[in-house]
């Protein structure tokens, strides 16, 4: 009878260890879980309810495009900007901030040519810089922030930028060139969407004076989801 007992008593022991081990194991797994969860851009805001990010690369260039002021679309890059204001971004001068290749637009219309490259067998032979040499400060325009990249409009240079700090692609979003004879000109219009057309205009003074002929197109562009500019 007394033996019978304390198998009893073993049997339950048992039983309870093993269920206390399982219980601690599941807890064990999902802190294992939590920690591997991948860490994102995390905004807060202090007690005066202003913007605080993380010491990171990604947190410390949205601290500085913060500052530049927002597009309201759909956005007209044409050069004229207005209250513009320089952030300094020379805690990335560790990053590659200058001779960065511009992706160009062949473009001819009546008798004038846009972004003709210097050897015109290599249209990646143009580059430019993202700040400027001095001082590491760039003005511009905020167009955009996506999961991957923001958009700056940096006065008629569209730049992609990864949160690494790293130029994805940019083109001339405006541009120009002629005499005063011509003219060729290229400005740009920018929806919510990220499509951007591209207004191209020609003019030069006829045989007949005081009259000039005149052309003028369009091209559809677009940012991916990489931030890649690419022609639709």
């Amino acid at each position: 009878m007394h033996t019978l007992r304390y198998v009893i008593i073993c049997v339950f022991a048992l039983s309870v260890l093993i269920a206390c081990k399982q219980s601690a194991n599941k807890s064990v797994k999902k802190a294992d879980t939590v920690v591997k969860a991948p860490l994102s851009l995390i905004v807060k805001k202090d007690t005066v309810g202003k913007k605080v990010y993380p010491l990171t690369d990604s947190g410390q260039l949205m601290m500085h495009l913060d500052s530049l002021p927002k597009a309201v679309f759909p956005y007209k890059s044409d050069g004229n900007m207005q209250s513009v204001i320089a952030i300094d971004l020379s805690a990335f001068k560790n990053k590659k901030l200058h001779n960065i290749p511009l992706k160009l637009i062949p473009t001819q219309l009546g008798a004038g040519f846009l972004d003709s490259a210097e050897d015109d067998s290599d249209s990646s032979a143009v580059s430019f810089n993202l700040v400027d040499t001095a001082n590491h400060k760039v003005e511009g325009v905020l167009v955009a922030i996506r999961p991957k990249f923001v958009v700056i409009d940096l006065r008629g240079i569209l730049v992609t930028l990864s949160y690494h700090v790293e130029v994805i692609d940019a083109i001339h979003t405006v541009t120009g060139d002629g005499n005063n004879h011509w003219q060729i000109s290229r400005t740009s219009t920018i929806n919510k969407d990220l499509t951007i057309v591209l207004h191209h205009s020609w003019s030069a003074e006829s045989y007949k004076k005081g009259h000039f002929d005149s052309e003028n197109d369009e091209e559809k562009w677009f940012i991916d989801s990489g931030g890649h500019i690419k022609k639709q």
